[in-house]
């Protein structure tokens, strides 16, 4: 494909064009000097759709994790605090989840023991039983929220998938 392929019809688009121009003279003069490698570099080729490899997997052509993150010490390092800040909230969340299934469970215990003995169980025990299990599943949420907030974060360095349609 070349410069005449598309339509680029803004008035800013005058030098891009007359560049582009510029460039293909200047490729074939040098391939006519005998220098095919470098103006293959810059001639538009139409040798399978325009240059473009259809056969190329979407996730393989906008993996950034290859392309710059395993090679940038900075992206490559925030990557690696926010995958370790990831597994600390999953254990965080997992003992979360198991202390409101043990109040659930104390909840419940204490319910049928209310209600199968004549045992007096103060209101207080069940306001803080059901206290534990509002507040633990409560924080087990707003931790699930934080970790799937790092986690979408965490793969802007490996891989986003880009539609521009959804861009707007």
């Amino acid at each position: 494909l070349g410069y005449k392929d598309y339509e680029t019809p803004s008035a800013a688009d005058v030098m891009v064009n007359a560049f582009r121009r510029y460039l293909n003279v200047a490729a074939r003069q040098t391939q006519d000097m005998g220098m095919d490698s470098m103006a293959r570099a810059v001639l538009p080729d139409n040798s399978h759709n325009g240059g473009y490899n259809d056969d190329m997997l979407r996730s393989t052509m906008l993996d950034r994790y290859e392309s710059h993150t395993k090679h940038c010490p900075i992206c490559k390092s925030a990557l690696e605090r926010g995958q370790a800040k990831e597994r600390r909230l999953g254990i965080v969340q997992t003992a979360l989840l198991g202390a409101c299934g043990a109040s659930s469970t104390a909840l419940a215990g204490l319910g049928i023991c209310a209600l199968a003995t004549t045992l007096a169980i103060p209101g207080s025990v069940f306001a803080i039983t059901a206290g534990l299990v509002a507040a633990t599943s409560g924080t087990a949420f707003g931790v699930s929220k934080q970790k799937a907030l790092i986690s979408k974060n965490n793969q802007q360095f490996v891989f986003e998938d880009y539609v521009h349609a959804d861009k707007n």
